[in-house]
């Protein structure tokens, strides 16, 4: 009897966990052994888990899911990671094994589970064209700011309660804008809360 791949799931929607659960476990070659909705709760049992595959979505309340990704890697994670986001086309696809929206198709994704856990998928798979966000993560004073700015705050009103200058909030927003592509602050706004950055 061929060994099954055995899969991880992470995502914050608990019932589109439990369908996605009761998806993948139909296929006889797949099993479920580990699945949660809180990433903190991943990273605590991740070094005693046994799994192939990590299937994983970037938008968590918790931790960012860039930073998990990078977190996971950290824990010397020797399984492959897929993303599975209604958000995967922002995801720098060098860092993770394969990326998938979650509008995909069900065969679509049992065949990349298969295809990469057996290190075909590069070569029989095109990559989605998308906008990248980059591997660089917000520090924390930038995640503060970011959160500032999407509250409604000026420049001049982030400064004073940052007991920043002027000038520094500017170059931090500047940069800010370069790592997540945006232009303006709504475009900010709406990304940070799309990649978990803003605290609601």
């Amino acid at each position: 009897m061929e060994k099954k791949i055995r899969i991880g799931l992470i995502d914050d929607h608990q019932l589109f966990l439990d369908g996605l659960t009761r998806l993948i476990e139909q296929e006889n070659d797949f099993k479920i052994v580990y699945s949660t909705t809180k990433a903190i709760n991943l990273l605590d049992k991740l070094n005693d888990l046994f799994i192939d595959i990590l299937i994983v979505d970037i938008s968590m309340p918790d931790i960012n899911g860039l930073e998990l990704i990078h977190k996971i890697k950290n824990h010397r994670f020797i399984g492959k990671i897929i993303v599975l986001s209604s958000y995967a086309n922002n995801i720098d696809k060098s860092c993770v094994d394969a990326v998938l929206l979650k509008e995909v198709a069900k065969n679509e994704l049992f065949d990349t589970i298969r295809s990469v856990h057996y290190e075909t998928y590069k070569k029989k798979n095109r990559l989605l064209d998308s906008s990248i966000i980059h591997f660089s993560f917000l520090s924390k004073r930038e995640k503060e700011i970011v959160n500032l700015i999407a509250a409604g705050f000026t420049v001049n009103e982030i400064a004073h309660k940052t007991v920043l200058s002027k000038h520094t909030i500017e170059t931090h927003k500047k940069n800010i804008f370069l790592k997540l592509e945006v232009s303006n602050n709504a475009e900010l706004t709406k990304k940070a809360m799309m990649l978990g950055i803003i605290q609601l």
